[in-house]
């Protein structure tokens, strides 16, 4: 049981490693070096930049962009959709859908405050 683990983690090491700009700052967070405040990483393929805190944060990013587990095991957004983010992470989704399908974010602060 626990070799077929292996696999699944050997390429989502790669996975990871191949598509970020800073290879070498994403292997540093896994491995546990201390994250400094406003840390960023970039995917190679899209160019769009996040700030991170730590490993939860990389691996929520590559679930959510490049393996597209929403999309997966959920469905992909359709033209004429509306996204709304409930902050149920950092807004990787919500940044991702809007460059991959719309060109543009428009962010509104929870609770009516002026759009970001």
């Amino acid at each position: 049981m626990l070799l077929r683990r292996y696999p699944f983690y050997l390429f989502s090491i790669y996975t990871l490693l191949s598509s970020m700009r800073t290879p070498l700052q994403v292997a540093g967070i896994f491995l546990g070096a201390k994250v400094p405040p406003n840390t960023h990483i970039e995917l190679s393929q899209t160019g769009l930049k996040f700030m991170v805190h730590g490993k939860i944060d990389v691996r929520s990013l590559k679930e959510t962009l490049l393996d597209r587990f929403y999309e997966r095991f959920g469905c992909a957004v359709q033209d004429g959709w509306s996204v709304v983010d409930n902050c149920g992470g950092f807004g990787e989704y919500t940044i991702f859908t809007a460059n991959d399908h719309f060109g543009y974010l428009r962010a509104q602060r929870s609770g009516g405050g002026q759009p970001a």
